[in-house]
């Protein structure tokens, strides 16, 4: 009878462990899922905050080049008496060689 009862009792102690082990997975489980949410969260956070930088950026480097260029034009029209269709023409050419610009060669030709 002793037997019985302490094979019992040690099969209850491995069951009380099982509940104790799987209560302890459980909750790391729900740990490890807040911590991910939280750190996605994040880094969405910071994304949006690096694509705003880079949009606010960008916008100011539309706006410098505008006004290079305008300067540019404007100071090829005081030694050459241009028209304002020529002065746009001049702007456009501007605009296309900054486009067509070649990072292999490092230089960029302007045709006026």
């Amino acid at each position: 009878m002793v037997g019985i009862y302490s094979s019992i009792h040690s099969l209850s102690n491995l069951c009380s462990f099982y509940t104790m082990l799987t209560l302890i997975y459980k909750e790391y489980q729900n740990v490890k899922s807040q911590r991910k949410a939280q750190l996605e969260s994040k880094k969405q956070v910071m994304l949006t905050s690096i694509n705003q930088v880079s949009n606010e950026l960008l916008a100011k480097i539309d706006e410098n080049v505008s006004k290079v260029m305008k300067v540019f034009v404007f100071t090829l029209t005081l030694h050459y008496p241009m028209s304002q269709k020529t002065t746009e023409i001049a702007e456009q050419r501007l605009i296309f060689s900054i486009i067509s610009f070649s990072p292999s060669s490092g230089s960029a030709v302007i045709y006026l």
